[in-house]
């Protein structure tokens, strides 16, 4: 037998997620669960359902500001590994001198984080 208190109603489910009731609306529109309205027009939404419709919005919150940071660290290093960046800050100029010295590694590391991060 389902308690009562595994139901909410609009206001219920709003206060627990501490959203407006019109947030719970558009959350509905968009595919929350719920149950078929009961006379009256109610319409009961299953408090289980609203924690995964929940966690659901936190992971793609979560991914898409990785994504977001992601693409900053993008634009700064595109922004900061051309030729003029490369010879232009004393910790990346290139010396004179050939091998592997420190500062050829420095722009070409970044060179290549940069291709790694574009291929996903």
């Amino acid at each position: 037998m389902m308690h009562a208190a595994e139901f909410l109603t609009r206001q219920d489910a709003a206060r627990t997620a501490s959203v407006s009731v019109d947030t719970i609306r558009r959350w509905l529109k968009a595919g929350l669960p719920y149950s078929q309205p009961i006379p009256g027009g109610r319409i009961l939404i299953r408090r289980t359902d609203l924690e995964r419709f929940l966690e659901r919005g936190r992971r793609q919150d979560a991914a898409a500001s990785v994504h977001r940071c992601i693409e900053d660290v993008l634009r700064d290093l595109e922004h900061n590994t051309g030729p003029k960046a490369a010879t232009s800050e004393p910790g990346l100029r290139k010396e004179p001198r050939g091998g592997n010295h420190p500062t050829q590694t420095a722009a070409s590391g970044q060179d290549d984080v940069l291709r790694h991060l574009k291929s996903y």
